[in-house]
């Protein structure tokens, strides 16, 4: 059984700097697939790329299944969600979400701290982060965390120790 891709977590990736494959700490994942890593050889950040003559780890499918009646029933005229089951959400909806949180974690004068992987954040924390901009962390399992910004919901890793 493969393991869990999960932010926090290692995976071999091909090294761009280092030009070697060696083993990275996943920064970001989106969908079940790394999207960002950390090489834990040079410390640099890059985008994930999978080793030569394998496969990206694919996000696990489930049952997709679009119809005519999904898509019909969204007022916006938006496509169905190609994930079949997850609803609709419209960007107007993921704002409106992402600024109540900001909000509510503003008032409650949560620090605000930019994100760095060997950082521990805790719920309710502010981060601002170098591409997605501020977040709010909202939930965190062990080093691992769910931050909501403004595009929507993001698995990342934290509490890496230093090397």
């Amino acid at each position: 059984m493969a393991e869990k891709i999960a932010a926090g977590k290692d995976i071999d990736a091909l090294c761009t700097r280092c030009k070697l494959l060696l083993a990275h700490t996943i920064i970001a994942v989106v969908d079940g697939v790394p999207v960002k890593v950390k090489c834990n050889t040079c410390h640099t950040d890059r985008v994930y790329r999978a080793p030569k003559g394998t496969k990206a780890p694919a996000a696990t499918k489930t049952a997709t299944s679009t119809s005519k009646s999904a898509s019909a029933g969204t007022k916006t005229g938006a496509k169905a969600s190609p994930r079949g089951a997850a609803p609709v959400v419209t960007a107007h909806a993921l704002e409106e979400k992402w600024l109540d949180r900001l909000g509510a974690a503003r008032r409650g004068a949560a620090l605000e701290r930019a994100f760095d992987l060997t950082v521990t954040f805790h719920v309710g924390e502010v981060i601002l982060h170098g591409k997605f901009g501020p977040g709010v962390v909202t939930a965190v399992e062990g080093n691992r965390m769910t931050v909501t910004f403004r595009d929507g919901e993001r698995q990342m890793g934290h509490a890496r120790p230093a090397v």
